[in-house]
């Protein structure tokens, strides 16, 4: 019985130390697949944009949504100015634990790209970056897209 009671104590404390961690590295795997998701979106506007001549944009969280982004195809080869939800992405996706998706040096909440594969941004502006936040607001991940149409994370 007092073998019982020793094991049990010792499975106790390692459960006690091994729970944080477990935590921790869990919801680090959340915000790996969150910012994959995303730079898949944007691998995958900037190849349809090539492929159909028309330019594709991811678009990020508008007014009253947070935590979204929809991948959409303009009407020209430029100057798009209707956008439809592209096949595939007919929803807002939902980007599960993160609190903030910031994209900064573009003239609006998306990033567009060309049917040459660059992206368009703001003027003067040389990349773009969709910052990944955690419920503290701390940057986890960044994306980069440069005006070449590179994406990659920081």
């Amino acid at each position: 019985m007092l073998e019982l009671i020793i094991v049990l104590s010792i499975a106790a404390i390692l459960f006690g130390i091994a729970t944080p961690v477990f935590l921790q590295w869990q919801r680090s795997v959340v915000y790996r697949t969150t910012v994959q998701d995303i730079v898949s979106a944007l691998r995958d506007a900037r190849s349809r944009s090539i492929s159909n001549n028309l330019q594709h944009r991811v678009e990020f969280a508008p007014a009253g949504i947070s935590n979204q982004y929809q991948l959409q195809y303009g009407d020209r080869a430029a100057n798009s100015t209707n956008w439809t939800a592209a096949d595939g992405y007919l929803d807002y996706k939902k980007v599960a634990a993160v609190t903030s998706l910031v994209s900064s040096n573009t003239t609006s909440n998306a990033i567009v790209f060309n049917p040459n594969g660059s992206a368009n941004l703001a003027a003067l502006a040389t990349s773009a970056t969709v910052t990944i936040r955690d419920a503290d607001g701390n940057d986890r991940y960044a994306v980069e897209v440069t005006t070449a149409g590179r994406i990659r994370i920081k």
